[in-house]
């Protein structure tokens, strides 16, 4: 039986009708649908994301959940080799679907039980080894990635700590190209540590395109969730593993669940924080997410957690006295929208740092949220599609 992941669905058109993205859980998957027809028997040796575009289905589909993949039924569909992205292989067009009246017509199907250790990686070296930053002469670079994540702690204008390395998930080669190249030779000459908060691939799309010699030049260790759903994200960090070698990465589990909204502690040096969310079958929520002090400021690095999953975080750094009169919230999921219940924050914020891309296709930042977020920090909004690169002294 083949499974996969939908990484990425965008809204529906009419609550039944959508475009999505989907990989295949794992080798044996992408094995399995190679065989299953002969027009696929040059699929998968790179790009292993299949686009369906106009999907008909009777379920709301869920971003981040497993589906069986319907063989008969796709392998009936007409395609086109993608030539432009760096991890999607083929777009099919499921316009002449019929609807369907049962799971089995289904092209997203349900499916049986499956086993969650087989994603395991459990590599959590030695000691995790961050210079402890001075909190003097400290910057904060988020940068204009459009609808994509990449933030950068630098002190004395050497990058330290990287944050994401993402691009939108329709970007050409050559746009995520462009992106990493305006950093490689910074990157190059002062190799930081790489955090990764999730394996969305508006977060990691970079990382689809660099080679194990640009990892091993431009980074010095890695640290990632143990959350990773897909075939393109095992690919990922296998290369990683082979580029720094499997000493100089960490790949930390989430934390038992008790009410999915608590962060915890993975390690604090200095005035450097990593906290990891609980297990949850959305990656968003059991993500990798850092604190920073410095002289002026603290910042909030939230992935694409929920606001009151960053809120926990910031309530105990506050415990600890390690936040600052001036706080910036970087926006989780790229101020995307919460329910009325998770739509809270800590105060004192006085700025909020928006990551996002003009006239997305996901409506970010949400109307709800960015009311609330511009109440929060009395107007005090920076956003990437209005400001570009955000660059603050913290």
């Amino acid at each position: 039986m083949l499974h996969a992941t939908i990484c990425i669905s965008s809204d529906a058109y009419d609550d039944s009708i959508y475009d999505v993205y989907i990989d295949f859980r794992l080798k044996k998957d992408l094995t399995l649908f190679v065989s299953s027809s002969e027009n696929n028997q040059n699929f998968g040796e790179t790009n292993t994301y299949l686009e369906l575009c106009n999907v008909k289905t009777n379920k709301r589909l869920r971003s981040g959940c497993y589906y069986k993949l319907n063989l008969a039924l796709i392998n009936e569909l007409q395609f086109i080799q993608n030539e432009e992205s760096l991890f999607i292989g083929r777009t099919y067009n499921c316009e002449t679907m019929k609807w369907p009246n049962i799971d089995q017509e289904e092209l997203l199907q349900s499916h049986e039980l499956l086993d969650p250790t087989e994603l395991l990686r459990n590599n959590n070296p030695n000691e995790l080894i961050i210079q402890d930053l001075s909190n003097k002469n400290l910057t904060l670079n988020v940068r204009d990635v459009n609808q994509a994540n990449w933030n950068e702690v630098l002190e004395d204008g050497i990058i330290k700590l990287v944050y994401d390395l993402g691009a939108p998930l329709n970007a050409s080669k050559y746009e995520v190209q462009t992106i990493f190249d305006t950093r490689r030779n910074t990157l190059e000459r002062d190799k930081p540590i790489l955090i990764i908060s999730h394996w969305d691939m508006d977060h990691i799309h970079c990382l689809r395109y660099v080679n194990l010699q640009t990892i091993q030049d431009c980074f010095s260790k890695f640290v990632c969730v143990d959350a990773m759903k897909s075939l393109t994200s095992h690919n990922i960090y296998n290369n990683i593993c082979n580029a720094l070698g499997i000493g100089n990465v960490y790949c930390i589990q989430p934390t038992y669940r008790t009410n999915g909204i608590s962060m915890h502690l993975w390690k604090r040096v200095g005035n450097i924080s990593i906290y990891i969310g609980e297990k949850s079958t959305n990656i968003n929520y059991c993500g990798l997410c850092m604190f920073v002090k410095g002289m002026q400021s603290s910042v909030n690095f939230t992935g694409d957690i929920r606001l009151i999953q960053a809120k926990n975080i910031y309530d105990q750094e506050l415990q600890q006295n390690i936040v600052t009169d001036n706080h910036i919230l970087i926006a989780p999921h790229h101020g995307g929208e919460n329910t009325s219940k998770h739509r809270i924050y800590s105060i004192p914020t006085t700025e909020v740092i928006i990551s996002v891309g003009a006239n997305n296709n996901y409506g970010h930042p949400s109307k709800h949220m960015l009311s609330y977020l511009s109440m929060l920090c009395n107007n005090n909004i920076y956003r990437t599609d209005v400001d570009g690169d955000i660059i603050i002294n913290i």
